[in-house]
């Protein structure tokens, strides 16, 4: 600690963070029954401020080295699952994102990220709470820099007018880490959506579709769609349904063809500016009706003669999504 703490060089102290680094690698030195006192008396006594990128990954060792030997974190592979989050540390990492430099705040940004979206599956049957309290956590923190920015602004002459900067620093990294949470989150969730998910929430760029149904008479019904950008391919296919078929679209099901070819439903979760469909592109469509007991029956017909399985499978799964934390957020 005092060659850390008390460095008479910067060199000094980082000499000392790649000692204990390597000490606490792959197969670590140390006496197993001694990791938790050295890492809470030496590690966690460490000022934030003074990590440095090696001070940082020995923290990161010393962590997990504790953490899995008392069975709250287990190695898997290249990466670890959470397996109780009353951590040893964990709250010392709150403390590096909040006052170490940008770049070592940064990994500690992605550290609490994993620990709280590599959970193991008895954990994952509580996400909800587990979401509401790391999403509650970072609105304390939020909540106190704010109350001084208040103050600050009602009293220019305040002391706490020095702190100005270091608070504004510590909102944008609560915000930054609840963004990185909510991210990861989405991207982990399959199913499709009935909103948009956060890094997508915005409406992207308008489209117009005309969708057209060859009908047994052999004449066309076109139908016009607005879309955009950030819709996704399953969310069209729910809207045309809707559109066409009103109330009535229960147990219905739809094909859609561009160019002569079927609109794989593998691509339903892609967004409408990442497919080639562009503005005023004409689809053709088939819509079908499930009937128990007997074949699905179609209402109307297409100029391709190989039709694809039935592709519309109804709305998303609103409970799954319900517990996402950019939906409890909002």
């Amino acid at each position: 600690t005092c060659l850390a703490q008390k460095a008479v060089f910067p060199c000094d102290r980082e000499a000392c963070f790649k000692w204990f680094s390597e000490v606490m690698g792959e197969d670590p030195d140390l006496d197993p029954n001694g990791y938790e006192p050295f890492f809470r008396d030496h590690v966690m006594s460490l000022d934030p401020a003074l990590l440095t990128e090696s001070g940082m990954k020995c923290f990161d060792r010393a962590f997990k080295l504790v953490n899995q030997s008392s069975d709250k974190l287990l190695a898997k592979r290249h990466k670890f699952v959470t397996c109780n989050l009353f951590m040893t540390g964990i709250d010392y990492i709150w403390k590096v994102i909040l006052f170490a430099a940008d770049e070592i705040a940064s990994k500690a940004i992605e550290l609490m990220k994993d620990i709280y979206t590599h959970l193991s599956p008895t954990l994952l049957t509580r996400q909800v709470p587990i979401h509401k309290e790391f999403i509650e956590k970072c609105h304390e923190y939020l909540e106190k820099s704010f109350e001084v920015l208040n103050a600050t602004k009602a009293d220019e002459n305040s002391a706490a007018a020095v702190d100005v900067q270091c608070h504004v620093t510590q909102m944008v990294r609560c915000l930054t880490l609840l963004r990185e949470y909510v991210a990861q989150c989405d991207d982990a969730h399959k199913g499709e959506r009935t909103r948009l998910p956060h890094g997508k929430s915005s409406l992207g760029k308008h489209i117009m579709l005309t969708v057209r149904f060859l009908l047994t008479s052999g004449r066309q019904d076109d139908l016009e769609v607005s879309t955009h950008g950030n819709e996704s391919l399953g969310a069209l296919r729910r809207k045309i349904v809707r559109l066409k078929r009103g109330s009535s679209s229960q147990g219905v099901k739809i094909d859609l063809f561009f160019n002569g070819e079927v609109v794989n439903p593998a691509d339903d979760r892609r967004l409408m500016h990442q497919l080639l469909i562009r503005e005023r592109a004409v689809l053709s469509a088939k819509i079908r009706h499930k009937r128990h007991g007997s074949p699905s029956q179609d209402s109307s017909s297409d100029s391709s003669a190989n039709s694809p399985p039935a592709l519309f499978e109804g709305s998303p799964s609103c409970e799954a999504e319900q517990s996402l934390p950019g939906v409890i957020m909002a």
